[in-house]
């Protein structure tokens, strides 16, 4: 996952980072990074949740020069409400057992918060 956001942050250029958006965008890619992260549970000691949510952030940008999104797009949108819906879950688990937030929870919650933004923009 580090090395996937990397590449979208912090490309040497707009062009090499719009290509690594297009790779990641790319179906058969994205599902098998979705996949990678499940195996692990989402492991909330890793933060794997957050980390997928940070990069698939940009995935769900739609360029400026294109109006609506591609209905080939949508099946992102429903994984990534998948992955939301687990990550969460595990949140709202500790929040019913009383048990005291991490600071990875924390930040969850904020990339979870931030990618709700995008969405709703």
């Amino acid at each position: 996952m580090r090395c996937l956001y990397a590449a979208i942050e912090y490309a040497p250029s707009a062009t090499l980072r719009d290509d690594a958006i297009k790779h990641v965008r790319d179906p058969l890619m994205f599902r098998s990074i979705t996949q990678l992260c499940d195996s692990t549970n989402w492991d909330e000691n890793a933060n794997i949740g957050a980390k997928y949510i940070r990069v698939m952030r940009n995935i769900l940008k739609l360029p400026p020069d294109q109006g609506t999104e591609s209905v080939d797009n949508l099946m992102h949108y429903e994984l990534i409400a998948i992955v939301i819906q687990k990550v969460l879950s595990q949140i709202i688990d500790k929040m019913k057992k009383d048990i005291q937030l991490t600071e990875r929870d924390q930040v969850t919650i904020y990339e979870m918060s931030l990618t709700f933004f995008v969405v709703i923009q």
